[in-house]
């Protein structure tokens, strides 16, 4: 802890650390093959993403946080999603979620939000679902043939 000194500029701070938000990128992996990605050509490389025990150690050294930032590639993709988040909960006590989805597995997202909300009572989820434009555009944006309707029962 750093004490005020005469003729210093230290002055006595707090040793309570809390962390207003941290962004996870949990995959580069992607079932879309967006256009502007800077992704691109490593959508089905998992070599850069963190295992599980990697994630732990970062959720176990960390102190409090309020906002958990999920990102990617496309998050659904990573199969451990839930018990990421609830990890998260657990040791960090994070208040509230905010993760995209292209919206290409909407029964996963479900399934998982209502996992999240028993298990994580107290977290607020927030979903974003990517939209580039109205069908066409959208689905060539993204280059998935459907993806806009897909994306559109997700939002539903």
């Amino acid at each position: 802890m750093a004490v005020k000194r005469k003729g210093s500029s230290f002055r006595k701070m707090s040793t309570e650390r809390k962390l207003e938000s941290i962004f996870l990128f949990v995959t580069g992996r992607c079932n879309a093959k967006c256009a502007m990605c800077f992704y691109a050509g490593d959508m089905d490389d998992r070599l850069g993403e963190l295992t599980f025990d990697e994630i732990r150690k970062i959720s176990e050294t960390a102190r409090d946080i309020n906002k958990l930032w999920i990102s990617g590639g496309e998050p659904t993709l990573r199969e451990d999603l839930p018990e990421i988040i609830e990890m998260f909960y657990r040791n960090n006590h994070i208040k509230d979620i905010n993760w995209p989805t292209n919206g290409l597995q909407a029964d996963r997202v479900i399934e998982w939000v209502r996992r999240i909300r028993k298990s994580c009572p107290d977290c607020n989820v927030s979903i974003s679902v990517s939209m580039d434009g109205f069908t066409d555009t959208h689905d060539k944006q993204r280059g998935v043939p459907g993806n806009f309707y897909k994306a559109l029962d997700q939002i539903r």
